[in-house]
């Protein structure tokens, strides 16, 4: 098992690490918080790498860690700034909120 890929959503879909996070195929993680982890992916269909922000299952508060999530989609996908990247695609996978994006 590749360590890098361990998360605690792969075991809520019963496998011991993390392969896809909705569309995308996972390549390694590439940042961990306390709130989020951040994995390097693969979407197949447009032939482009993303980064996939997945929400830790174990956030201590998991109401505000998903409103801040929700909140970081709307700011992302409705301002258009060099210094604010887009926003591909926001969803769950299994259970867990995502946000996708370059």
């Amino acid at each position: 098992m590749d360590a890098d890929r361990q998360h605690p959503a792969a075991a809520a879909a019963g496998r011991d690490e993390l392969r896809r996070i909705g569309p995308y195929e996972v390549v390694a993680r590439a940042h961990r918080s306390h709130l989020s982890d951040v994995y390097r992916c693969r979407e197949s269909a447009l032939r482009r790498d993303v980064a996939v922000k997945l929400l830790r299952v174990g956030a201590t508060d998991r109401r505000a860690a998903v409103a801040r999530l929700r909140q970081e989609a709307l700011v992302r996908a409705t301002v258009d700034h060099g210094s604010v990247l887009p926003l591909f695609r926001s969803g769950r996978s299994p259970a867990v909120p995502y946000l996708a994006g370059p």
